[in-house]
């Protein structure tokens, strides 16, 4: 635990820097670094705090229409999505994921354009002038600025990605409209549960009585389908309520509902690559449709924020000869997606990876799940307190590659990226996974002023 003596003490250091005359993205670091350290625990699965704080911002009903997205993979791109649509049928749209790549500000969107640093020192302040005693996660103090962030700029439909699990993420404390639940894999074992069945029923937790819901996972376990029927709650599933027909150059989205039937046809095809974004599109599109129960949302703006939707680190690719290819996966399931990928995209030269993941990470079976495609690796330590050395990773990934296989160790994410691209051929391809914060680090060198 934090001695309460140095909170406090870098609480007067934060009030101290609002004061004086240094840039504003220093006074962000100082606020980042305070509210990492101002709750003992990274995760502390109680509502009863966040709740306090956000009551005390919006009071007990926030002004805006709610939509919860919850699952293992698919929430960003099922969010983004959404957003784009919403944004596209002429509403004010707020939009808060996690985790960023780069900068805290990606957390918060309003109408498309990120929180501005002027708005989140803003922020900040405020949640900080109402917080009190109370003591906040980092997590639970990202949802507390999205509300108050959003009701300052008067946001008409806000998209909350739950950033774990369902039934004690923070986001949660919101009674939602809407619900989604993508599709559910193995991931955050220690928090969740180690089976299906039991992480579906913590992604349940965001189902309301009375509220719209949308299943994307085809193969929906039936703890999900179990919370439902105690709400009396109609679930509309993928595969079973709405069904897709995909082609070449469009596709088209049949709904059953309860009130009426609906039939989308030439949608685009969504601009993220992946297979499994022909289910996150399907998602977003049948909440869109469902949503016409309280909002106007012409075709043409479903079709149009399809087009328009791209999200960064899913199977990005940042450049070409050679390729550079970043993507975020950090399960099994996801990256069985990047195999496949890969597979279905050769290269006349070689796949080099350059990975790391978080410790408590199933990684030698996400390694097993991605070696045939990989020709060079490449591992790198990730700073942070649930991360790992390079030497530690070695240590797990070398056994699954077999003794043969050469795998070289880098400091971190960017010595590790400079070193390969100094040797890598035109014709080769260079894949970033594992992690948010490695894609991230590497991320952040494309958007520097660097010499290639």
């Amino acid at each position: 635990m934090q001695p309460k003596q140095s909170v406090e003490h870098h609480h007067q250091s934060v009030v101290s820097l609002q004061l004086s005359a240094e840039s504003d993205s220093r006074q962000l670091d100082d606020w980042i670094r305070y509210i990492q350290m101002l709750h003992y625990r990274t995760m502390d699965l109680t509502l009863d705090r966040v709740r306090t704080v956000v009551e005390r911002i919006a009071g007990c009903e926030v002004p805006f229409f709610v939509i919860s997205i919850a699952g293992t993979n698919g929430k960003g791109s099922v969010a983004n999505t959404l957003e784009s649509i919403f944004r596209q049928a002429g509403y004010v749209t707020g939009l808060y994921t996690s985790p960023h790549l780069v900068d805290f500000n990606e957390r918060f969107v309003v109408s498309g354009e990120q929180i501005s640093d002027v708005e989140l020192l803003e922020a900040f302040r405020r949640v900080e002038s109402v917080r009190g005693e109370v003591p906040l996660t980092f997590f639970e103090y990202g949802t507390a600025i999205a509300v108050d962030f959003f009701m300052k700029r008067n946001v008409e439909v806000a998209i909350f990605e739950v950033g774990l699990g369902g039934r004690k993420d923070a986001v949660n404390i919101l009674d939602a409209d809407i619900a989604c639940i993508t599709s559910i894999g193995t991931d955050h074992e220690k928090w969740l549960g180690n089976t299906r069945e039991q992480i579906g029923f913590e992604k349940a937790g965001i189902l309301r009585t009375d509220q719209i819901a949308v299943c994307t996972d085809t193969r929906l376990p039936q703890s999900v389908r179990g919370v439902a029927g105690n709400l009396a709650l109609k679930l509309h599933v993928l595969g079973e309520d709405f069904k897709t027909d995909f082609h070449s150059d469009s596709w088209t989205l049949d709904l059953q509902s309860e009130v009426k039937s609906d039939r989308l046809s030439d949608l685009p095809l969504p601009a993220i690559p992946g297979t499994c974004q022909q289910e996150n599109a399907a998602g977003a599109v049948a909440v869109a449709l469902l949503a016409r129960k309280y909002f106007a949302i012409p075709a043409h703006a479903i079709r149009s924020g399809i087009a328009a939707t791209r999200l960064e680190g899913r199977l990005q690719l940042a450049q070409q000869h050679p390729e550079v290819l970043l993507d975020v996966a950090h399960n099994i399931e996801s990256v069985r997606e990047l195999h496949s990928y890969l597979v279905n995209h050769p290269i006349a030269g070689k796949n080099i990876a350059l990975m790391s993941a978080l410790s408590e990470k199933p990684i030698e079976l996400m390694i097993e799940s991605i070696k045939q495609s990989i020709d060079e690796w490449h591992v790198c330590g990730i700073h942070d307190e649930r991360g790992v050395t390079a030497r530690q990773l070695f240590r797990r990934v070398q056994p699954v590659l077999g003794e043969t296989v050469r795998v070289r160790l880098h400091f971190d994410a960017a010595q590790a990226f400079e070193s390969i691209m100094s040797t890598v051929a035109s014709e080769d391809r260079v894949v970033v996974f594992g992690s948010f914060l490695t894609v991230g680090e590497v991320m952040q060198r494309y958007r520097e002023p660097i010499d290639r």
